[in-house]
C-alpha cells in the first residue's frame, strides 16, 4: 500500500522517496537568507514561511529516519516532523536564536516523539 505524505500547504508527496528527493534538492540557505526569511515569516508573509519550511525539509527527513522503528511508518514520522517545522518557522526570532536549524530541530523532534507507538 502506497500512502501519500501530506502536510498542509506543503502538498502531497506521492511517496516517501519523492519527499526525500525534494528535501535533497532543496537549496541550502546562507545564514543571511535564513534570517531574512524568518523575519518575513514572522511578519506573516506566507511565501517566506513556505520557502523557509521547504528549505529545511532535509531536517525533517533526517529526524524521521533517526527516530523510525518497526511500529511507525517513516512517512507518518515525516508528517509529524513537518508539523513541528511548520510550528517553529513563524516563531523563530533571528535576533534571539543563532540558527533556525537548531531552533526547528527541537520542535521537529518533539512532534515526532508524540507519534503513537504500541506499548
Amino acid at each position: 500500500m502506497n500512502r501519500s505524505v501530506t502536510y498542509g500547504s506543503y502538498g502531497s508527496f506521492g511517496s516517501l522517496p519523492e519527499l526525500v528527493r525534494a528535501a535533497s534538492n532543496a537549496p541550502l540557505l546562507d545564514p543571511e537568507e535564513d534570517r531574512r526569511l524568518a523575519r518575513e515569516a514572522r511578519e506573516g508573509q506566507d511565501e517566506a514561511l513556505d520557502s523557509l519550511v521547504k528549505a529545511h525539509l532535509r531536517l525533517v527527513v533526517d529526524e524521521a529516519i533517526r527516530h523510525r522503528d518497526h511500529f511507525v511508518r517513516t512517512g507518518d514520522l515525516v508528517s509529524r516532523g513537518l508539523k513541528g517545522l511548520h510550528w517553529a518557522a513563524p516563531r523563530f526570532d533571528p535576533e534571539v536564536h543563532e540558527s533556525f536549524w537548531t531552533y526547528a530541530r527541537q520542535a521537529v523532534r518533539a512532534e515526532i516523539r508524540k507519534t503513537d507507538r504500541p506499548d
